[in-house]
């Protein structure tokens, strides 16, 4: 659970990073960072319901088949979803025009921002609950 919880920090300061030296460039790559991000801390929540998470399909059929479940708040699913769909459109989609691709990777990546929260706060959240009745 550790390695996870460690990694998905790594990345978030190799984003903050990015952040920092391209306010304005590489939001492409920014996406895929806050994806892989959420997939640590995906992982790593797993991890806490005794699930081992392989590969990204294993990912989807575990979310999909509701085996891995955030409880109440499917909305977390989602944002699961569409993290990999902007991290999956950001790597592989051809360019329209550099200016149509740039601009669609900034509007992907504010809502990636935001998704990356809600995960954060929903595993550090169930992260906290497991210390306490430790």
């Amino acid at each position: 659970m550790e390695k996870y919880l460690n990694q998905a920090e790594h990345n978030e300061n190799f984003l903050e990073k990015l952040k920092e030296e391209f306010p304005y460039d590489f939001h492409d790559w920014k996406i895929t960072v806050i994806f892989y991000t959420s997939l640590h801390y995906i992982k790593c929540f797993a991890l806490t319901k005794s699930i081992t998470l392989k590969h990204h399909k294993d990912t989807f059929d575990k979310l999909h088949s509701g085996e891995l479940s955030f409880g109440s708040d499917d909305g977390l699913k989602k944002c699961y979803f569409k993290l990999y769909a902007y991290s999956k459109l950001s790597r592989y989609s051809g360019f329209l025009t550099i200016e149509a691709f740039d601009r669609i990777c900034m509007i992907n990546y504010t809502d990636s921002t935001l998704k990356l929260g809600l995960i954060k706060k929903f595993v550090k959240g169930e992260l906290e609950k497991l210390k306490k009745r430790s």
